[in-house]
C-alpha cells in the first residue's frame, strides 16, 4: 500500500508540472522591447532639445519686423528721422527715446547688412527711418541651425519684408 500511495504521489506531481500553464514574457520578447525602446531613446531626445523652436524662430523674425514697422510709423508721424539699433553680440534691440530693450533669444544667430554710416562698431548697427517712409535699407538675417528667415527693409519705400 505505501507504494499506492507513493505512485499516486509521483502522478500528481507529474501531472501538476505537465497542467501548468505558461504565462508571462519569454526572453526573446524581452530583448526585441528593450532594442526598440533603445533605438527610440536615441532619435526621440534630439526632437526635444534645448535648442530654437521654428515657431520662436518665426516669432522672433516677426516682433523684429514689427519694430522696425513701428520705428517707421514714428518717423512718419513726429516727422523726426528714427533709429532702430540692433546689438547682434548682446542679442538685443532698442529704439531711441523708449527705455526697453527687446532681448532676442541667445542661440540665434544675427547677421546685418546695413549702410556704412549705420554701422556703430564692430556689435552694433541700426535702421534709419526719415518723415518721408523712406529708409537706410539693409537686411537682417535670424538664424538657427539650417532655419532661416530674412528680413529685408527697402531703402526707397522703407517697407519691411519678411522671407525664408
Amino acid at each position: 500500500m505505501v507504494l499506492k500511495v507513493a505512485k499516486v504521489k509521483i502522478k500528481t506531481l507529474l501531472t501538476g508540472i505537465n497542467s501548468i500553464k505558461q504565462s508571462g514574457f519569454s526572453l526573446i520578447e524581452l530583448l526585441v522591447v528593450l532594442v526598440i525602446a533603445a533605438m527610440l531613446l536615441t532619435t526621440v531626445p534630439p526632437m526635444f532639445s534645448s535648442g530654437v523652436s521654428s515657431s520662436e524662430l518665426k516669432g522672433t523674425a516677426r516682433s523684429l519686423a514689427a519694430a522696425l514697422r513701428s520705428a517707421r510709423s514714428r518717423s512718419i508721424t513726429t516727422q523726426k528721422p528714427t533709429q532702430l539699433i540692433i546689438n547682434v553680440e548682446q542679442k538685443f534691440f532698442t529704439v531711441p527715446g523708449k527705455d526697453k530693450q527687446y532681448k532676442l533669444p541667445k542661440d540665434m544667430e544675427i547677421k546685418l547688412k546695413i549702410a556704412g554710416s549705420e554701422q556703430q562698431d564692430n556689435e552694433t548697427g541700426s535702421f534709419r527711418f526719415f518723415p518721408d517712409g523712406s529708409s537706410t535699407g539693409g537686411r537682417v538675417v535670424i538664424a538657427y541651425d539650417e532655419r532661416k528667415y530674412q528680413i529685408d527693409i527697402d531703402w526707397l519705400t522703407g517697407d519691411v519684408v519678411i522671407a525664408n
